[in-house]
């Protein structure tokens, strides 16, 4: 086949990097089989050539960032000044072929308000990640609202039968409908150009866009007309009413499908991924044939588009077996879309033999801490078994946090080895802020052993996200979390991670001019006083039972003190204005657009029996935290004092929500500053008072792995897990035993060979107060005696 050049690769380079730095790279496509891309020297120019454009641009990444150091993210880009030869040629093959990027629900928490900057932006940066298939539900709404007219509805009727924007996603999975009474009819038009926009930039860029496909979900209305469709009742989803769900295996379903199929290409196009979920968190089947009715639904799919492949989320029990064994495996497609904290590809046999790619979530509905399961994205080139894996997604709920996560994903395809994590962190550091080693390596290898160290079965009480300040929870002195389904105690060493951000802070002279390292720094010292919020609540409910109104004066000061700090420093950046994503919902939907994401971002659903996903889209933004949080916390406070118990909260939040319309858009203060000021106001954290000595014995056979534990403080420690980080070992050690001061205990662990490297072992302690401290030791083997060489 002809090699050729790729304009729209030029043109996405020109935006990403500059006219000038553009204009050095040589740009071929070579079609052929797999994906790869090969850098070299051409006198002057670094020629990129690769199979496909997604590789091509993905190609020019990893120059960028292993050759020249520069880094581009979603939260701030530092580019290299110079772009030197490449030295030596750099060849890279991948078996992940499939590159997905975006949950369902990112179109909510993140998108629902974009517009083409925004999303042009977005294109270009998942470009350059080398992303090979988006989810696109933007403007694709509209396909409904023609399949309803076209079938007997008034055209008011099919868009008062729609969400939202910022809603809408949970409709597309058939866990509601109607939210706020529709869309007008001027928003849907200028949402489906903008759809239009959007698809038309990703086959410029060969990026395959994920359009929804026909699940069945209509308005009871549609049923209640035809009698060749029978519908299965499917209750409610959070206190929302559920969709009506038409049976696949209905004679009158694949006649609406063909229709859907229809109408969406006559409006978009046609692609070849098509996204469909059946029974997502609940719903019933029913007496349906699951085997048949999953046959038919990819049956519609494949009689519309012979070429497709039916895409589908792993999720709770999703896909079940019934389901698997009802469609032809090649036009099928699993999103394990967080293998790396809960792989059910592992306890589904891979699926049955379904091609599948392999996941991660490290943002959960918007909200914005600091975590990532790193070492197990690191290991994702060394994974045994893994059946027909062909790719990745990353599918965090939201956009606005761990840039880390998305840079490694990125990273870690292109390896065929286990990737060391320690070497690529310094990498990173040194791309993202343009300086080596100091303290800004020495925050990131605290931070890679804290919230980015997170292994599978890390998680304390069977969560798989970070821990929630209790800054945004509900008000209440036990409370634990902000929403359940988040963990009630942070499972890492919250003094380790807070001695990371001091060294942070300290890096600000090396990396201070770099934008990224300002974005970082907000980022972890909201963190930290988040932590903060997990050790000051249990004092004060000490204070209360005894009754020292002193001392929960002071106590209830302090933690509204620590949420105005967290205020002050969101509000030194645009990206954590909530005004900033108000001011764009308004100039696109008005007033109801600000109510959607203001509902959104604090009680989630609009009525009092809806109120079960309260806070689960809490986010860390200014004008939240002083606009909302802090009024929460400081009317708990005088209800405290006054021995009142608050029940009215739902009320009282939706009174506040609608006074953050007018929340500040422009940003003000100066980053390092107030970080500094943050960091000399709060006291250093205690150490942990466990200390632990490993030796280590090698045989040519065998390494035994001791560690003698011991209580150096003046208080018992409860001992809860122990964790063989170097090498990597299973199981996690469950110890839940009490150390008494001055006691010591000894673990062991047996294992086979003798060249096993450094040696690094963690122990959890007492998660009873709602934080965790990790007690840490390394050691390197002596060299084994009795071998030459």
């Amino acid at each position: 086949m002809t090699t050729t050049t790729s304009e729209a690769a030029r043109a996405a380079l020109q935006r990403l990097l500059g006219p000038d730095h553009a204009s050095r790279f040589e740009l071929l496509v070579d079609p052929a089989p797999g994906s790869e891309f090969r850098i070299e020297d051409a006198g002057g120019a670094i020629r990129v050539t690769a199979s496909r454009v997604p590789d091509l641009l993905a190609g020019v990444r990893w120059y960028v960032s292993h050759h020249a150091h520069g880094h581009l993210s979603r939260h701030g880009d530092r580019l290299p000044v110079v772009l030197p030869a490449p030295g030596a040629p750099v060849h890279r093959r991948t078996r992940h072929t499939h590159r997905f990027a975006h949950n369902h629900t990112v179109s909510g928490y993140s998108a629902s308000y974009w517009d083409w900057p925004e999303w042009e932006r977005e294109i270009d940066f998942l470009a350059w990640s080398g992303t090979t298939h988006l989810l696109v539900l933007t403007g694709q709404e509209i396909v409904y609202r023609d399949l309803l007219v076209e079938l007997g509805l008034s055209d008011e009727a099919a868009r008062g039968w729609l969400s939202m924007p910022a809603h809408l996603p949970w409709q597309w999975m058939g866990n509601m409908y109607g939210y706020a009474g529709g869309q007008p009819a001027e928003l849907l038009d200028r949402r489906a150009a903008l759809g239009g926009r959007i698809l038309d930039r990703l086959r410029q860029l060969g990026i395959t866009p994920v359009l929804p496909g026909f699940a069945g979900f209509v308005p009871q209305q549609l049923v209640d007309t035809r009698d060749d469709v029978t519908a299965v009742p499917q209750g409610t989803w959070l206190g929302f009413d559920r969709p009506t769900w038409i049976d696949p295996t209905s004679p009158g379903f694949r006649d609406i499908a063909a229709r859907w199929y229809r109408l969406q290409a006559e409006r978009f196009g046609a692609t070849t991924a098509y996204s469909m979920d059946l029974l997502h968190e609940g719903g019933t089947a029913g007496e349906m044939d699951v085997s048949a009715a999953a046959a038919n639904l990819q049956g519609a799919l494949l009689d519309a588009h012979p070429d497709a492949t039916w895409v589908v989320q792993a999720w709770g029990s999703n896909p079940t077996r019934e389901l698997l064994a009802g469609v032809e495996p090649s036009h099928l497609l699993v999103l394990d879309i967080n293998a790396d904290d809960t792989p059910r590809w592992r306890s589904r046999r891979a699926f049955d033999g379904a091609p599948w790619v392999f996941g991660t979530i490290s943002t959960w509905g918007g909200r914005q801490y600091m975590f990532g399961k790193l070492p197990e994205i690191c290991q994702l080139p060394a994974l045994p078994g893994t059946g027909r894996l062909c790719g990745t997604v990353q599918a965090a709920e939201s956009l606005e946090s761990n840039p880390v996560v998305d840079d490694l994903l990125a990273d870690v395809i292109w390896h065929d080895a286990e990737i060391d994590l320690d070497e690529w962190i310094a990498g990173y550091v040194r791309r993202r802020y343009g300086t080596d080693g100091g303290p800004a390596l020495a925050a990131w290898h605290a931070f890679a052993r804290t919230a980015y160290g997170q292994y599978i079965g890390d998680d304390i009480d069977g969560t798989n996200a970070g821990p929630d300040s209790l800054f945004v929870a509900r008000p209440a002195l036990e409370a634990e979390r902000a929403i359940e389904w988040r963990p009630r105690i942070v499972p890492y060493d919250v003094a380790q991670f807070e001695a990371g951000w001091r060294a942070l802070v300290r890096a600000a002279p090396q990396a201070g001019g770099a934008d990224p390292y300002r974005h970082d720094l907000v980022d972890a010292t909201v963190q930290v006083l988040s932590n903060r919020s997990r050790w000051l609540l249990p004092q004060l409910r000490v204070a209360v039972d005894a009754g020292d109104a002193a001392a929960v004066d002071q106590l209830s000061s302090w933690f509204l003190r620590m949420i105005g700090q967290c205020e002050e420093i969101l509000g030194t950046r645009a990206e954590f204005l909530l005004g900033s994503w108000l001011a764009r919902a308004r100039a696109i939907a008005g007033p109801a657009g600000v109510d959607d994401i203001i509902t959104l971002v604090t009680t989630w659903g609009d009525t009092l029996v809806r109120d079960e996903l309260h806070d689960y889209a809490a986010r860390h933004a200014a004008g939240l935290m002083s606009g909302y949080y802090a009024k929460r916390w400081r009317r708990f406070f005088a209800d405290l004092r006054a021995g009142h118990e608050t029940t009215d909260w739902f009320e009282q939040e939706r009174s506040w929500a609608r006074e953050l319309a007018q929340a500040p858009a422009t940003p003000r203060g100066d980053t390092i500053a107030v970080a500094e000021s943050i960091e000399r106001s709060l006291p250093p954290a205690d150490p942990p008072p466990v200390t632990v000595v490993l030796t280590v014995e090698s045989t040519p056979d065998a390494t035994v792995i001791r560690a003698v534990l011991t209580n150096e403080g003046n208080a018992a420690v409860r001992l809860d897990r122990a964790r063989l980080i170097r090498p990597r070992a299973d199981p996690l050690l469950d110890l839940g035993q009490v150390l008494s001061p001055g006691d010591e205990h000894e673990l062991t662990w047996n294992l086979r060979g003798a060249s096993i490297g450094a040696v690094e072992v963690a122990v959890y302690l007492d998660p009873s107060a709602r934080t965790t401290a990790v007690a840490r030791a390394s050691a390197v083997p002596a060299p084994v005696a009795g071998r030459n060489g």
